[in-house]
């Protein structure tokens, strides 16, 4: 990552070596370790709470902890921007089930003993980074794809044939706000990976940095406002190579500064490029890091072009 990544590096999951290395796996297992009440272990389906923490949990554990100490060999003396992951809280409510086989998150007393929990399983993890890699620019990358169906009601029942009652969207605010607040005293900056929420929403959650898939839809005027108010975006970009696609990409860019009256220079000043995160957690990561540098350039080359 340091080498195929190095302005833009990642704490990668690779989930294809086996439980516990996925991206729940990992998140749920740091969360067992705050509270033995969250245990948890896998069935068929995927993560379910479980009586006490038990193998499952500890091969998770024992991953990550591997991952961190070559993480801090590799890291000796960096001193730069740094992204690490984690399930945010809604989404991992949505996707561990009760003992009964419901989601978590249809029991609204254990997804907010997940909420107070998350606070400290954050603030312990960001604390375990820094004293390995102390002169790294942390990004604590939140990862929601769940919330926005999570708060629209479209979450399917266990069964199938009903849908959850809708989270209230200011109570989902809160408790992301609530682990905004407490990591901003270690000066870790916390990008929200909420697809299909608005920047308005981000921004209610003291989040500085938003990221966005750039095929998704984009609001002219939200993300208008989301720039003048000094917010930084994160750009996910489809990486499948060639020159036509990398073009495309940069025109795409171009259009969303142009919509957001910015010039392609000021917007790419608050901005940054990564890959879809599932192409982060896959194995192909050189050619992966090779077709981001290539867009990059592209773009700088756009940049200096148009100066």
């Amino acid at each position: 990552m340091l080498g195929e990544f190095p302005e833009f590096p990642t704490l990668v999951e690779l989930p294809d070596r086996g439980v516990g290395a996925d991206a729940v796996g990992r998140t749920a297992a740091r969360l067992a370790s705050i509270s033995s009440d969250l245990a948890v272990e896998t069935n068929p389906n995927g993560w379910r709470l479980a009586a006490a923490p038990g193998r499952d949990v500890r091969r998770a554990t024992s991953f990550l902890t591997a991952d961190l100490d070559d993480l801090e060999e590799l890291t000796q003396g960096w001193a730069g921007p740094l992204v690490i992951g984690l399930v945010g809280p809604w989404t991992l409510a949505a996707r561990i089930e009760l003992v009964n086989g419901e989601r978590l998150i249809a029991d609204r007393g254990a997804t907010r003993d997940i909420g107070v929990a998350f606070v400290e399983l954050a603030h312990g993890y960001v604390v375990d980074v820094l004293r390995r890699v102390p002169r790294a620019t942390l990004i604590l990358r939140l990862d929601e794809p769940d919330l926005a169906d999570a708060i629209a009601g479209r979450l399917a029942t266990q069964s199938g044939w009903g849908r959850l009652r809708s989270v209230p969207e200011q109570q989902a605010t809160n408790v992301l706000a609530a682990i905004v607040e407490d990591l901003s005293p270690l000066g870790a900056q916390v990008a929200i990976r909420a697809l299909g929420m608005s920047p308005t929403f981000v921004r209610g959650t003291g989040a500085g940095s938003l990221w966005h898939d750039l095929a998704g839809p984009t609001d002219p005027d939200e993300f208008g406002e989301w720039f003048d108010g000094g917010g930084a975006t994160i750009f996910e970009i489809d990486l499948p190579g060639g020159p036509d696609r990398i073009g495309a990409q940069v025109r795409q860019l171009g259009r969303l500064a142009g919509q957001v009256g910015l010039d392609l220079e000021r917007l790419m000043s608050a901005a940054a490029l990564a890959p879809q995160v599932a192409q982060l957690r896959s194995r192909g990561l050189v050619a992966v890091g090779k077709r981001l540098n290539e867009v990059t350039m592209a773009i700088r080359t756009e940049v200096a072009g148009r100066e």
